[in-house]
């Protein structure tokens, strides 16, 4: 019987964990490795870590995970990411450039009780998914809180698109070709609790849209899955997940050059980008050159975090640098969007569960940029540097120091993530 009531604490831990009731999955694995039966559940101290860590327990998460990594657990390279993400996060969380954001989670309708999450801005307004109840599905599916497609702006109405779905699906992750005449989004089912996902695209017609159809073989090989579709701003390729054959490992970030109706083969973005973890949920900001995606094999602050890589489609990408704190959180941050024209992070909104509540949410990031001109002023005749010296830049003045150096904070420059 206590061998029984073992299993049943780790399954129940294991599946808190996975659906991100951290708390709850905490208190399973308590009460599991506290029993006798602890030896024969290696990874439920590796799991209690996991859920500490996502609850803002550093400390207790990295005694665990230093007394997982004493045994034979099957992640100790995971462990080993996770505390070295503990020690990043710590870090981070002392970063005085923090200060320059404004990290908030938006205002209802846009958010609800419900998860809310996957933003991309189009023509002025979001274009977003949610599990918002819809009536219109109770007689398709019986499930009135399934995913689906919705849009509207910060302080307006949101409405669903008017996107035909199937039965037994849901769909969501959404991105619109520059002109808006076609959206290309996810639409999954699930496999034993695993979801499997498809691309799908319909062509807007006046009002409405097309039946969805599936992509072909270059976007969704036979056998794996692709999601999160991303068209880049010139709509020259669709950037998407997918976990199909060929990659680094789990879901990474490929590219698929947009020709008219068809899709040149997809190519990996590389180990710059990729991981043997998953990455998802692509971006590509034009102005800045800037590839911002999710991922979970990184160091970071927990969780899937957002990361930044400098370059393009076929020119490549330098390596990935992570967003820092506060975009990131202990939790899990995605889907990143923004639509300035000159700032990466101006505008932008992401999805986050680091609310209370512990539900995918929309928040807005605002960062402000600060830029500095330095100089040194010289005697022209002796070259000599001249002390106390008033300098005007661009309308802001500044005093130089003993060297004859001076740094004076200007308006900020654009095209500059």
């Amino acid at each position: 019987a206590a061998a029984g009531n073992s299993e049943i604490q780790y399954r129940l831990a294991e599946s808190y964990r996975r659906i991100y009731n951290y708390a709850q999955a905490a208190e399973a694995y308590e009460r599991l490795l506290k029993g006798t039966d602890a030896a024969a559940y290696p990874e439920a101290r590796y799991g209690y870590a996991v859920a500490l860590r996502a609850m803002g327990k550093p400390a207790e998460a990295k005694a665990q995970l230093e007394q997982y990594l004493q045994g034979n657990g099957a992640n100790k390279a995971a462990a080993q990411l996770e505390l070295q993400s503990i020690a990043f996060a710590e870090t981070e969380g002392k970063n005085p450039a923090a200060a320059q954001y404004t990290v908030a989670r938006m205002a209802e309708p846009l958010n609800g009780a419900e998860t809310n999450y996957a933003a991309q801005w189009s023509g002025g307004s979001l274009l977003f998914t949610s599990t918002r109840p819809d009536s219109l599905q109770k007689g398709k599916s019986g499930n009135l809180y399934a995913n689906r497609i919705y849009t509207g702006a910060p302080g307006g109405a949101v409405t669903a698109l008017p996107l035909a779905s199937a039965d037994g699906t849901e769909q969501g992750a959404a991105s619109m070709s520059p002109d808006g005449n076609r959206i290309y989004f996810t639409r999954w089912s699930y496999d034993g609790g695993t979801p499997v996902s498809t691309i799908y695209m319909s062509q807007k017609s006046g009002d409405s849209w097309s039946e969805p159809k599936a992509l072909g073989d270059a976007i969704n090989a036979t056998g794996a899955s692709a999601r999160q579709p991303f068209v880049t701003p010139d709509g020259q390729y669709l950037l998407f997940a997918s976990n199909r054959p060929g990659g680094i490992g789990g879901y990474d970030i490929w590219a698929a050059p947009i020709s008219g109706d068809n899709f040149g083969a997809a190519q990996n973005l590389g180990a710059s980008v990729n991981t043997p973890e998953d990455e998802e949920a692509p971006f590509y900001h034009s102005p800045s050159k800037t590839l911002v995606f999710a991922s979970r094999g990184r160091v970071g602050m927990g969780g899937l975090d957002l990361y930044s890589a400098q370059g393009n489609v076929s020119g490549g990408f330098a390596a990935a640098q992570n967003l820092g704190f506060p975009v990131n959180s202990n939790k899990d941050d995605s889907y990143f969007s923004t639509a300035s024209a000159d700032r990466l992070l101006k505008g932008a909104v992401i999805s986050s569960d680091r609310g209370q509540d512990a539900c995918m949410s929309l928040y807005s990031v605002d960062k402000q940029y600060r830029q500095f001109v330095a100089g040194k002023v010289v005697d022209c005749a002796s070259q000599q540097p001249v002390a106390g010296a008033q300098v005007q830049v661009d309308g802001r003045s500044g005093t130089t120091a003993a060297d004859g150096s001076y740094l004076v904070e200007v308006a900020a420059f654009t095209n500059t993530s």
